[in-house]
């Protein structure tokens, strides 16, 4: 399975939510076609697409590539996953406002 299929199915969403959420978070005009075509290692995703496919995903455009190993996974309760799925349903309004909210808490004082 590709690290695209993988990625997808690990945030609980069908390629047809995907291609929703992408397309309006990034103004983008995907194609079920051609996620299915990245989902099988046929076609990768143009050079301007991967930063935004890897920020989507969360992961480095290496890691998307299958060129780095997975970054250490953090162990979440089912309200937390449940969270992240909902956050990454939601419309670009509601996730850019729930950013903005939680900025203050997501950097670690170091």
């Amino acid at each position: 399975m590709s690290r695209f299929k993988e990625l997808r199915k690990k945030i609980g969403l069908t390629q047809e939510e995907l291609i929703e959420q992408f397309n309006l978070n990034y103004g983008k005009r995907y194609t079920p076609a051609a996620i299915s075509q990245f989902e099988n290692d046929k076609r990768i995703p143009e050079t301007h697409s991967l930063a935004d496919f890897a920020n989507f995903f969360g992961v480095s455009i290496e890691y998307l590539l299958g060129r780095e190993s997975p970054i250490p996974s953090i162990q979440l309760c089912p309200e937390e996953e449940e969270l992240i799925r909902a956050y990454r349903r939601a419309p670009a309004n509601i996730t850019v406002a729930i950013s903005k909210l939680l900025e203050p808490y997501s950097k670690d004082d170091a």
